[in-house]
């Protein structure tokens, strides 16, 4: 299995993801704030190469969003549960 990430310059969020997987089954691939995260699996006897994530970032300036948003311990904490999730699937 292999848990890609992509981040966005300090001052950006995540509007967009995108990925690359050759052979590799993708589990997930999601916005996490500040960064993409992914979950790339291979059930066959073939090496996956060139496995990579994309994080489509912009400055977003709301005053609400900033105040809302979650700590950034929330969200690696989110992507580690999400990796232990994918990871005990397979």
């Amino acid at each position: 299995m292999s848990f890609p990430t992509a981040r966005c310059p300090p001052g950006t969020s995540v509007l967009g993801v995108g990925f690359y997987n050759s052979i590799a089954d993708v589990d997930f691939a999601k916005a996490y704030g500040t960064f993409v995260g992914a979950s790339f699996f291979n059930e066959t006897n073939v090496t996956a190469t060139g496995l990579h994530v994309q994080a489509i970032c912009a400055a977003v300036a709301t005053t609400a969003g900033v105040r809302n948003a979650p700590s950034v311990a929330a969200v690696e904490q989110q992507f580690s549960a999400d990796v232990a999730a994918a990871t005990a699937r397979h």
